[in-house]
């Protein structure tokens, strides 16, 4: 296929193919050097190196584990009342407003990007900046190259200014944490830069994208939202199948074969890119009967929407700790939830790589 760019790149759908080279036991498919000149990307804006998804093992491994910890099941365990604080304030707000309301504003994206900068460790009145910062990065043809640059660089200047002021003042959050591994000698100033970039955009923009794909595919299937809505246990199934039947984006991890490769029959060579489209494998009907039913009840539930191997998405949890506590929480308290527009009239940004609504307006 041709991205954007007018780069070429082989698209690996089947739902093996992408799970073997996801897990890339061998070490064949390379991110770091998509970073090279002339490598094929998305955007005019090149992917700088030192990010989580511009590094092969070992390096790659190094830098995960500098931030792995606050990803857990513990820290998530923490974080749990308060993520269900901030929905409850903001579910309370949106039923004292006549609707319709736009649930992107009003739930979708305020949880995620609350969390996220509580994670990280940037305070409230930064959420909004990280938020344009950070849709702005992951445009594809919305915005000149120099554009992208400059709100690029004012990310990192803000990120070096709370490091400054986390150094001064240490916290229990991640951002305190790179701070002192950097201290250290762990890490340097570039390294920490991209790292809580990378973080931030992986943090909230995937969820909000996820919270509202399964809104819709709940209120497309009554008859098991009846069922999420009523039985807490079914929590875990629901989101699961959730996950693989609502791609986040239409693109997928890309990388760059480092020797010629045979894929189900298809000799793929060296320094050719192959882009994985998690959202097609996890429609594979090889894999699953019925591929685009949402079944919540089926026994095959596993799916690739987190990736696997070294690039494994570090925010799993967290996603999933969300997804539970926003969808749970809106459907209980709004059991009537409906669309307050025809579903033709819903619209993608059309310039991002990741199924943003524009809106997604409902009543009740």
């Amino acid at each position: 296929m041709t991205l954007p760019t007018g780069d070429r790149v082989k698209l690996i759908t089947r739902f093996e193919d992408a799970r073997n080279i996801l897990l890339d036991r061998e070490n064949i498919y390379s991110r770091a050097r998509l970073c090279e000149p002339g490598a094929p990307w998305f955007s005019t804006l090149r992917p700088p190196p030192g990010m989580l998804t511009t590094t092969d093992p070992p390096e790659n491994m190094r830098l995960r584990r500098l931030v792995a910890g606050y990803f857990g099941g513990k820290r998530i365990k923490i974080m749990t009342p308060r993520m269900q604080a901030v929905t409850d304030g903001l579910l309370d707000a949106m039923e004292a407003r006549t609707p319709p309301v736009d649930l992107v504003r009003a739930l979708s994206l305020p949880v995620p990007i609350a969390m996220i900068c509580q994670l990280l460790g940037v305070p409230p009145d930064g959420e909004e900046l990280v938020h344009d910062w950070c849709n702005s990065l992951i445009t594809i043809t919305a915005d000149e190259p120099d554009e992208l640059i400059a709100h690029q660089m004012k990310m990192a200047a803000y990120t070096l200014e709370l490091a400054e002021l986390k150094r001064k003042e240490p916290g229990d959050d991640l951002l305190a944490n790179l701070v002192q591994a950097m201290d250290e000698g762990k890490l340097d100033s570039g390294e920490l830069v991209m790292l809580i970039m990378f973080l931030a955009i992986a943090g909230h923009e995937t969820t909000v994208s996820m919270i509202n794909g399964a809104v819709l595919t709940l209120l497309d299937n009554p008859e098991h939202l009846e069922i999420f809505r009523t039985d807490e246990s079914v929590a875990d199934a629901y989101v699961e199948e959730l996950l693989r039947v609502n791609p986040i984006g239409d693109g997928g991890p890309l990388a760059i074969v480092t020797e010629d490769v045979e894929v189900s029959g298809t000799v793929i060579k060296a320094g050719e890119a192959v882009l994985v489209p998690v959202g097609a494998a996890n429609r594979d009907s090889r894999r699953y009967e019925d591929p685009a039913a949402f079944k919540p009840e089926r026994e095959n539930r596993d799916h690739l929407a987190f990736g696997l191997g070294a690039h494994s998405c570090l925010g799993a949890p967290l996603a999933r700790a969300e997804l539970k506590i926003v969808l749970g929480s809106l459907f209980r308290r709004f059991p009537k939830l409906a669309l307050a527009c025809d579903r033709d009239d819903l619209r993608l940004q059309p310039t991002l790589s990741l199924h943003t609504l524009q809106s997604l307006p409902v009543t009740w």
